[in-house]
């Protein structure tokens, strides 16, 4: 057992080989405490925290609003309904959550593996009344989203959805992820998803390099960081590849209802940024199906570029890395 102090905070790793993900977050934590100054309504620059949470929500309340909603000008039609949830999908779900999982309503969703056979059979009828609605009662929802900061001084959106949305996501991610591998059938196209890292499309493309290119005197490979990746994504072109690409639309219906809820942004110390903001469109990292639907709005320019130029190979990655090999 490694046992680290930081910041008062004691963290263990007590697994050596799960433990590479945790002490890479313990390292980023650093940058959490560096010195920020935003600049001060009287003039000048201030570092005082709830400044700096302001800034930053005005900031991004205008790249989340930067476009208007044009999801429910979408027609669905109708929605064949999902086969309902059984206890013992929701229990082996709870149980599948980390110990260490962040934990914003104060019900570890591990704790819904401890329920009554009776009481997760309420669970999975409350989950199957939210799929025919289509959504969460967004009026009573609100999600913290912690903004991790960027080395660039920029900082990053994470969701923390409370955990019962979580339940649902990971009971209905067997679905989606079955959705996947009949759709990308090659399994090298998105590699934000269980089984694969951003290591397999250097392998890949060194094996494309001496297979199909043995008298090549060059070889490039161009890394295309797309800007906001996420905030992006617009949901109207989503709902229509989903459609198009057979995606489980219900499961596509109500993680959107989630991305529409008020956003309350969690800063550093803990300090909570005073408006709550409402998007108009893109996904949101951190949540279950974000990954997925990258790849859904992806995956017809990656088969375009594939089809128009046969020597390359592309990589979707979080945010989206576009790799290429001529």
């Amino acid at each position: 057992e490694i046992r680290l102090s930081l910041v008062g905070s004691e963290m263990c790793i007590r697994d050596s080989s799960k433990g590479a993900g945790l002490a890479h977050r313990i390292t980023q934590l650093v940058d959490s405490f560096q010195l920020e100054l935003v600049p001060h309504v009287d003039g000048g620059f201030t570092s005082n925290p709830a400044a700096v949470a302001d800034f930053h929500t005005a900031k991004w309340s205008k790249i989340w609003t930067r476009t208007a909603s044009s999801s429910h000008l979408i027609e669905w039609g109708h929605l064949e309904p999902l086969v309902p949830l059984q206890p013992s999908a929701i229990r082996s779900a709870a149980r599948a959550f980390k110990a260490l999982t962040a934990v914003t309503d104060g019900l570890h969703p591990r704790a819904y593996a401890d329920l009554s056979e009776r009481a997760l059979l309420a669970v999975c009828r409350l989950f199957t009344a939210i799929e025919r609605a289509g959504s969460w009662d967004n009026d009573d929802l609100h999600i913290l989203y912690r903004m991790i900061p960027k080395p660039d001084g920029d900082r990053r959106p994470i969701a923390l959805f409370v955990g019962l949305i979580r339940l649902w996501a990971k009971s209905r991610r067997p679905l989606v992820r079955a959705w996947l591998y009949r759709t990308v059938a090659d399994g090298g196209v998105l590699n934000a998803v269980g089984g694969r890292r951003i290591c397999d499309a250097v392998w890949r493309n060194s094996v494309l390099a001496q297979a199909k290119l043995p008298g090549a005197e060059f070889f490039v490979e161009l890394l295309s960081d797309i800007s906001k990746c996420f905030e992006h994504v617009d949901h109207a072109t989503l709902i229509a590849l989903g459609k198009q690409l057979q995606y489980p639309l219900v499961v596509l219906k109500v993680s959107l209802s989630t991305y529409m809820a008020r956003r309350r942004l969690l800063f550093d110390g803990n300090v909570v940024g005073a408006a709550h903001v409402v998007a108009t469109g893109g996904v949101c990292a951190g949540g279950t199906f974000a990954s997925f639907e990258i790849g859904l709005y992806a995956v017809l320019a990656v088969r375009y570029i594939q089809r128009t130029t046969p020597l390359s190979l592309i990589h979707i990655s979080e945010p989206t890395r576009l790799r290429r090999i001529s």
